[in-house]
């Protein structure tokens, strides 16, 4: 991915993701689905780079240099097929996908005439200059069977993939330009029913569409990931029901609720014992000190601007606790604070653990194992301040030794120049400066790592 590729996304995460809580609340709550997404060409771009990056990996235990970009979401952007012909399977993960044991319950599917909000769809339909929805054209539709594919939970995300085989597989196509039917799939509303009780619950989901690299002669992929909540059972049966929004790219390739034609419904059910922890969680609390300089942003929702700026903080008497987690996908460091800093903003919080990777502002982390020092991946839709190690539990034993260095990143450069002490940018259209950061080192300690 580009350095203005990097901006592009940091601004479409502030702007589309960062209030992903209001989002989430406002679904949870019944007032309605969520609209906000990164832009379509962002996901392909985003997905894209992921799938170059792993393309050459080999994961072989101890090379870890091979696993520097790793995130769980770029290692499943493959099907598992393709996977294991690159060569880039991690056996705890495969491990985790298998026991997981995906079986499909049910499916039914509801065309534009069948859907509540059907008045509103063709009027967009109209408007658009789209031919009116029609069963000679759009009857197929009907016919779509969808098959769960691989389900994984990592982190708190649950992760599945569905195809949706048909004979008019070529509608999901992003490359045929000149198709009379263009499609993309949403997941867009999701409940679960835990093994032995009939209560339902939703969960919040905030997936991307269809995967550009797994059509078929006969299929297309969509993802569905949604946050996980506390009750989510750890033994037992869970079973997932789905509705899969179909929109017609004529009419908009984002929006469903302009530019719907179908919806599928579809339950499935996986087992919730792959959900399980290699070992038991640790919990470390880490003394900060000194003053430092952080690189805060803030959203003006009245100005539609988003605006930067370096400010000084003082860390004294503040302490942060860091949650190690050891699964199957990785090791997991959940930063927050035991005692925030006296006097600190919410906005200041946010700044200080943004998920960032080495090079972007706010807290970032380097670990080392056996001696080579590596930038940790943010583990990104895992909320605020969590990274992934690419630490499985096949490797401990192999492992002398593991350290993690935490740093406060802030922007120091943008196109190479300097930024003074009251640095200060407005982000618009128009501007995308090439930033770099500089970091202070806030601690250095080991990892302890589960044996025998």
């Amino acid at each position: 991915m580009s350095r203005r590729e990097s901006e592009l996304f940091r601004k479409a995460i502030e702007q589309n993701v960062a209030n992903r809580e209001a989002i989430k609340s406002a679904v949870l709550n019944g007032k309605g689905r969520p609209l906000a997404r990164l832009p379509k060409r962002t996901w392909i771009a985003l997905i894209a780079a992921a799938a170059l990056l792993l393309a050459s990996a080999a994961y072989a235990v101890g090379s870890w240099a091979a696993r520097e970009n790793y995130t769980t979401e770029s290692y499943l952007l493959p099907a598992g097929g393709e996977r294991k012909r690159q060569g880039n399977a991690i056996a705890d993960i495969e491990r985790a996908i298998l026991l997981a044991a995906p079986e499909d319950v049910s499916h039914s599917i509801r065309t534009l005439p069948q859907l509540p909000d059907r008045d509103t769809l063709i009027r967009w339909r109209q408007r658009t200059g789209q031919p009116p929805y029609s069963d000679a054209d759009w009857g197929w539709l009907n016919e779509i069977e969808p098959k769960i594919n691989e389900v994984l939970v990592h982190g708190n995300r649950l992760y599945w993939s569905t195809r949706l085989f048909t004979d008019h597989a070529d509608a999901f196509s992003y490359e045929v330009v000149e198709l009379p039917q263009k499609l993309d799939a949403f997941v867009e509303t999701v409940s679960y029913r835990a093994e032995g009780s009939e209560a339902s619950r939703t969960l919040f989901c905030d997936t991307h569409g269809m995967n550009p690299f797994e059509l078929t002669e006969q299929s297309g992929m969509t993802i569905g990931e949604c946050d996980l909540d506390e009750a989510f059972p750890k033994a037992g049966r869970v079973t997932v029901t789905q509705e899969i929004f179909l929109l017609d790219c004529g009419v908009d390739d984002m929006n469903p609720a302009i530019a719907t034609v179908a919806v599928i419904t579809h339950t499935f059910s996986f087992d919730a014992a792959a959900v399980s922890e290699a070992a038991e969680p640790l919990m470390l609390e880490i003394p900060l000190s000194g003053r430092h300089r952080m690189t805060v942003g803030t959203w003006d929702e009245a100005q539609r601007t988003y605006v930067e700026r370096n400010e000084s903080v003082n860390l004294n008497g503040a302490s942060l606790g860091l949650k190690i987690q050891y699964r199957s996908t990785g090791i997991y460091l959940t930063a927050s604070f035991v005692q925030e800093p006296k006097g600190w903003t919410e906005t200041q919080t946010n700044a200080f653990l943004s998920f960032g990777s080495d090079t972007d502002p706010g807290l970032s982390v380097r670990y080392t194992v056996d001696g080579q020092t590596y930038a940790a991946q943010p583990g990104f839709n895992q909320g605020r301040g969590v990274w992934l190690l690419p630490i499985f539990p096949s490797d401990y034993e192999a492992i002398d030794s593991v350290s993690v260095e935490l740093r406060l990143n802030r922007i120091a450069r943008v196109n190479g120049r300097a930024v003074g002490q009251d640095w200060t940018r407005v982000w618009s259209e128009e501007v995308f400066g090439r930033t770099e950061t500089e970091a202070d080192r806030l601690h250095t300690g080991s990892l302890p790592i589960p044996k025998g």
